[in-house]
């Protein structure tokens, strides 16, 4: 699975397709999630100034499954009306 987080947009990609997704629950100094497969990072800034500051590698996306399950949930229901026309 390719995940992608952007917390600022409220924007979650699994494999390319994003839902729409309330990401304030997440630290305001982490800009964006990337995951490939099995192991990814944390993309940081400052949280005034906007600016980058070193990325952090994760072996986990457990603290993130509540917005995954959120998207899978999102592409259910999508799957479903397409299905219904």
């Amino acid at each position: 699975m390719r995940l992608t987080i952007i917390r600022a947009d409220n924007a979650v990609y699994i494999d390319g397709k994003m839902f729409e997704i309330d990401c304030s629950g997440i630290d305001q100094s982490l800009h964006a999630v990337q995951w490939h497969d099995v192991s990814g990072w944390k993309e940081f800034v400052q949280p005034f100034t906007g600016e980058a500051i070193l990325n952090e590698s994760i072996s986990s996306i457990d603290e993130f499954q509540s917005l995954i399950d959120a998207w899978y949930v999102l592409k259910q229901k999508e799957d479903e009306t397409i299905a219904a026309k």
